[in-house]
């Protein structure tokens, strides 16, 4: 990580400037839930906090221990003399010593390097952080950072090259050794329904207490795990305190006071549901609607393929100049894709292009038909108008049969 510093293309002279005399780097951890559930302990307990600041002090104090022997062979970064480091600065809070001997341990630790070698060597300024580390975890088959899982089970959908869904079920590696010979194809499907096993019948309180998922845990639980680890972090941490639909407004105060209390660098809330889409949620038996999407190598929007054979609605529009053929296509989930408007004209291809590849990269068919609407003149308000008449003749012609 020290190297990339050098190697490293900046935008601004400005940035290649501080980053060089200063030397950031953000080393962190992923995988802790999982790692919570190989050892038993649930993520919202005494003893899960307790590993949490113990593998953090131990991280603190072997991150910065490495930068010391760094700066001996490759030299301190630039600005060390202007640096607190020079006069034995810790740059983490850490915890009281009594919070337990192991961190006791490592507190006089970090305490004699602080005030002894990193007080001549220090190569990087700053040297740990937790990132939230998403699609890395998932390359990894492990948990989030620092983050619990916010399910056990689900399905991820994936597409083949003729533009069809392709289910692939994903259940937590850890709990399926857990539940061994007793996971079968009902208990599986529960699991992926619910997302969690809290509620599910004839899994044993003693797994359900360590294989908690974030919407398990109460808000609280989630910032006190916040403190142990932001207690060895140079920077800040990657963490999100999930609360349930029904958190208050005085839930969320709460929050807020306790994390001042605690002199938290900073915390983010959410609350399910507060947005019409978001990026996690748990599936419900009634949800057949997957969305998915398709981004190019600089992750722009591409509208996704398309069936070779598709179910559609056509219906004529009449004009001064003669008749307009409007067919409708429609997905398996019943959700219109592609529109296809037929007079001879440029501007019929033009709308009827636009909005099918709108549709197949998600833009709402409502949205759609609102921007026709205000076109002025008759003719695209008329289309957006038996646009809409497709969608009600496709739910009385084919949606029963989906």
């Amino acid at each position: 990580m020290d190297d990339v510093i050098d190697i490293n293309v900046y935008p601004l002279e400005k940035i290649d400037k501080v980053s060089k005399e200063q030397r950031f780097i953000g080393l962190g951890v992923m995988g802790l839930a999982d790692a919570l559930y190989k050892k038993g302990l649930p993520y919202n307990s005494e003893e899960g906090r307790r590993f949490m600041a113990e593998t953090m002090a131990q991280f603190a104090y072997y991150s910065h221990l490495a930068s010391t022997e760094f700066a001996k062979e490759r030299g301190n970064f630039p600005l060390f003399t202007k640096s607190r480091y020079k006069d034995g600065f810790i740059p983490f809070p850490m915890l009281e010593d009594d919070y337990s001997e192991n961190i006791k341990k490592w507190n006089q630790l970090i305490k004699e390097h602080f005030f002894g070698e990193a007080k001549e060597y220090k190569r990087n300024v700053q040297v740990n952080t937790v990132a939230p580390t998403g699609s890395i975890s998932n390359i990894a088959d492990t948990s989030s950072g620092i983050e619990p899982n916010f399910m056990l089970a689900y399905i991820r959908y994936m597409t083949d090259k003729e533009g069809n869904r392709v289910p692939l079920t994903y259940i937590n590696n850890i709990l399926k050794e857990k539940l061994d010979g007793s996971l079968n194809s009902e208990l599986e499907a529960e699991i992926i329904e619910k997302g969690s096993i809290q509620t599910i019948e004839g899994i044993s309180e003693e797994i359900k207490e360590v294989f908690v998922t974030a919407m398990d845990i109460s808000g609280m639980d989630h910032l006190l795990a916040q403190n142990v680890i932001q207690s060895y972090l140079d920077a800040s941490c990657s963490k999100t305190i999930n609360l349930p639909k029904e958190a208050t407004v005085e839930d969320i105060k709460g929050i807020y006071k306790k994390a001042m209390e605690l002199n938290l660098k900073g915390i983010t809330i959410y609350r399910d549901g507060s947005l019409e889409t978001q990026v996690l949620t748990k599936a419900k038996k009634e949800d057949k609607k997957v969305t998915f999407f398709v981004l190019d190598e600089k992750h722009k929007l591409r509208a996704r393929p398309r069936k070779e054979t598709l179910k559609s609605v056509t219906r004529k529009f009449k004009i001064p100049e003669g008749t307009v053929y409007i067919t409708v296509s429609f997905d398996d989930n019943g959700e219109a894709i592609e529109i296809f408007l037929s007079d001879g004209t440029e501007t019929a291809e033009i709308i009827g292009r636009l909005s099918s590849i709108a549709l197949r990269s998600g833009v709402s068919v409502d949205e759609i038909l609102e921007q026709l609407s205000k076109v002025k003149g008759s003719y695209c308000k008329g289309i957006s108008k038996e646009i809409k008449s497709a969608l009600e003749d496709f739910k009385d012609l084919w949606k029963k049969k989906i």
